[in-house]
């Protein structure tokens, strides 16, 4: 059947601001979103701009909002997402380099304020530090985040405070805290106990909701919560 596309367009060398551009193109059953603005790019306008790289669902790098929600394009069947225009809109929440591409440095900084590896300065075992597969499964959804940004374009706490850290590097710090390999969960914790960390999140479910990989970031950052609280108490003990 044939889809209407509405696709906001912005290029900083051209455009003072955004605006929508619409395109109309067949599209055979099992056509995903990625095969569909790649068709679009090939046939219809060479300067449509989006990214991709795996088209396998692992890379992040396809995300963007289709009629309001945040999605991976790769992911994504145009069959599933049929509307009357199907609206493709860049992420939002973080500033655009050019129509679908968004610049993920604000992001990847608060991952990175995380300090994402393990952190144990203990003498090394003679092979690997081995792990119960219990304690493993504690983080094992966390452990699946692709860095697509998806859940912290989706959060509206972000959208109105930039210092806020995010449900992406709050669900990444959870991964090290729980994980019984480390040894800064205390450090990890004081990071994360602030206005801007874990008592910033509404809890309204917008991330959870939005993760492509299915992951309960607000769980996380509940579970963060509630680790700050015991070792409080603990402390003071």
């Amino acid at each position: 059947m044939e889809a209407n596309f509405k696709i906001l367009r912005f290029d900083p060398e051209k455009d003072a601001k955004p605006h929508f551009q619409e395109f109309n193109l067949d599209t055979p059953k099992g056509m995903t979103l990625l095969d569909a603005l790649r068709t679009l790019k090939a046939e219809q306008d060479g300067s449509l701009t989006f990214r991709w790289s795996c088209a396998s669902s692992i890379c992040g790098s396809c995300a963007v909002t289709v009629n309001g929600q945040n999605k991976l394009a790769c992911k994504t069947q145009v069959a599933a997402v049929l509307s009357d225009p199907v609206l493709v809109e860049p992420l939002a929440g973080f500033p655009v380099i050019k129509d679908l591409v968004v610049d993920w440095e604000p992001l990847f900084a608060t991952i990175e304020a995380m300090e994402p590896y393990l952190i144990n300065d203990e003498e090394p075992p003679e092979q690997e530090w081995l792990q119960d597969r219990q304690v493993r499964q504690t983080y094992d959804d966390v452990a699946q985040c692709i860095l697509c940004g998806s859940c912290s374009s989706s959060c509206p706490v972000g959208w109105t405070d930039r210092r806020y850290l995010g449900p992406a590097a709050l669900a990444k710090a959870w991964r090290f805290v729980t994980d019984d390999r480390d040894r800064a969960t205390g450090e990890r914790l004081d990071r994360v106990n602030n206005e801007f960390g874990v008592w910033r999140c509404r809890t309204i479910f917008r991330c959870k909701d939005a993760c492509p990989k299915y992951i309960d970031t607000t769980g996380a950052i509940e579970r963060l919560r509630q680790a700050i609280v015991r070792y409080e108490l603990k402390g003071r003990v």
